[in-house]
């Protein structure tokens, strides 16, 4: 370990005697970067380091820290850096700018696409969606349950995906009084389709039982 450090240039800190809550940091930090793995899925290890390197570049110079005073990691360097610049053997260099809504999408793996240029229609549909989302889901949905977490909230998308693409008839002038999955199966020229929410592994989770 210490040799591949001195290798790459890293100074190898160890933590003080008695001080299981510096260790307590470390292990909070681990556990965000576990959650951020969980939601991705990854084909290979070059995937894996860019979507670390994209995790760094949001932790360190996007995201303000409670603990720090609603300030990034890289602000709080900074501004130690100035009161402190003896201690550093280079000035902490200037973070990326990349725009932060693109890198959540990144790490996440959603394609982001953007409407047709002088096309309004567009957004049109998008904002109709929402529009539906909120009066026929939430308002409903948020009057009967208090979500104590976002998989409560989940839940209920999920359930009202199934009902929006699989029963509800759509009157608008592309389907016509058709559900959408009955559209695409004309369009595609099949029977059946995938899951509209895609069913969870019970028998991984069985056999791991």
């Amino acid at each position: 370990m210490d040799q591949l450090c001195a290798d790459q240039g890293i100074a190898h800190r160890l933590i003080p005697p008695r001080q299981p809550e510096t260790n307590g940091l470390v292990e909070r930090f681990n556990g965000r970067i576990s959650e951020v793995l969980a939601s991705v899925h990854l084909r290979n290890r070059e995937e894996l380091e860019a979507t670390l390197e994209r995790y760094r570049h949001l932790y360190n110079g996007q995201i303000p820290q409670k603990n720090l005073g609603a300030r990034t990691p890289v602000e709080v360097l900074k501004a130690y850096y100035e009161s402190n610049p003896d201690r550093f053997w280079r000035k902490p260099p200037n973070p990326p700018s990349p725009d932060t809504y693109e890198l959540l999408l990144a790490i996440h793996d959603i394609e982001h696409r953007t409407t047709k240029v002088r096309s309004p229609r567009t957004n049109g549909f998008v904002e109709r969606m929402n529009r539906t989302l909120l009066d026929e889901c939430f308002r409903v949905s948020g009057r009967q349950t208090w979500y104590v977490d976002p998989e409560e909230i989940q839940r209920d998308l999920d359930t009202f995906l199934r009902y929006y693409n699989l029963e509800r008839s759509h009157q608008g002038y592309r389907l016509q009084g058709k559900t959408p999955a009955q559209a695409l199966k004309e369009a595609l020229g099949r029977e059946d389709l995938p899951p509209v929410i895609p069913e969870e592994d019970t028998e991984t989770d069985e056999t791991a039982a």
